[in-house]
This record gives C-alpha cells, sequence and structure tokens, in this order.
C-alpha cells in the first residue's frame, strides 16, 4: 500500500482571495451582473446551510438549486456556479510553501 502526500489549504481567503481582476469579495457585484441580492443568499443559502456543506454532511447543489429557484428564478444554477468560480479565483501569490529538503 502505497501512502498518498497531500496538502490540504482552506482555500477562502488563504489560498484563494477574491475576484481575479480586482481582489474584491466574489459577489461584490452580483446584483448587477446576475440580479441576485447578496442579503438574499446570504439570509437562504449561506446562513441556514454553509456549516454542513463545509463539513460534507452536505451537498451544495442540494439547497442551492431550490434556494435559487426561490431567490432568483431567472438565474440558471449552471450559470451561478460558473460566476461563483470565475469569481472566486485570484491566487494568493505571496502563500509560499517552504520546501523540505529531501531525508
Amino acid at each position: 500500500m502505497s501512502l498518498i502526500r497531500a496538502l490540504m489549504i482552506d482555500v477562502e481567503g488563504v489560498l484563494v482571495c477574491g475576484r481575479p481582476s480586482d481582489g474584491r469579495p466574489w459577489a461584490s457585484t452580483i446584483e448587477d451582473d446576475l440580479g441576485l441580492s447578496v442579503a438574499a443568499l446570504q439570509q437562504e443559502f449561506f446562513s441556514p446551510y454553509w456549516n454542513e456543506i463545509v463539513l460534507g454532511r452536505a451537498a451544495p447543489v442540494d439547497h442551492l438549486k431550490p434556494v435559487l429557484a426561490k431567490i432568483a428564478p431567472h438565474l440558471p444554477y449552471d450559470d451561478f456556479i460558473a460566476y461563483w468560480f470565475e469569481n472566486d479565483a485570484r491566487l494568493n501569490i505571496k502563500l509560499q510553501i517552504p520546501r523540505q529538503s529531501a531525508p
């Protein structure tokens, strides 16, 4: 059995820090861009479900699709996800992992 060596990093603000264009939070202009209320998204999706999603107890899609149907029926789920990942993608180039010399 071989060992897998992996490094896991909390990407929210550590490895990934905002929009590629300006570093602002990914949802900074979501109301203008997609017609989606940040407050409604926070209230209906992030507040009630995010902890369970982060802990792996729930899949984002299971909660996000019905929430979007309720608060933004004009917005397809796939369009929202594409927007989220495109806008939450600025890499923190200052984050450097020290290399260890081989034993």
